[in-house]
């Protein structure tokens, strides 16, 4: 009985260590990151481009492993937000606006309104 208690223990401890060292990239939720979506050090170095129908350029720069985006939108302004839950794809929003990463699609709203559509620049 005791070497089957301290075997349990050792497997108690020893768990976490193997989950946290799992190859598996992952959000900041730990969902699996979406794919086509980088958040290695080139897409902190030059960022990710999207391009709407209309030739607008948006440009988001992920930082902390992907735990917080740098958005910057076609009229000049910056936005730093952070990751919040999402159903499907990747999702950053301070509450008040918004940018979400689908496969090759990128939008950033502004409260409920989408002031950007755009597909990942090829």
């Amino acid at each position: 009985m005791p070497h089957t208690i301290k075997g349990l223990l050792g497997l108690i401890l020893i768990l976490p260590l193997l989950v946290a060292c799992s190859g598996a990239p992952k959000t900041a939720d730990d969902r699996p990151a979406t794919p086509g979506v980088q958040t290695d050090s080139r897409a902190e170095q030059h960022g990710i481009l999207y391009v709407s129908e209309q030739g607008e350029k948006l440009t988001v720069i992920y930082h902390d492993e992907g735990t917080v985006v740098e958005v910057h939108l076609p009229d000049g302004r910056v936005s730093r937000l952070p990751l919040v839950n999402s159903v499907s794809g990747n999702r950053y929003s301070d509450g008040r606006e918004t940018f979400w990463a689908y496969y090759d699609e990128g939008i950033f709203w502004i409260v409920n309104r989408r002031v950007f559509y755009g597909k990942l620049a090829r």
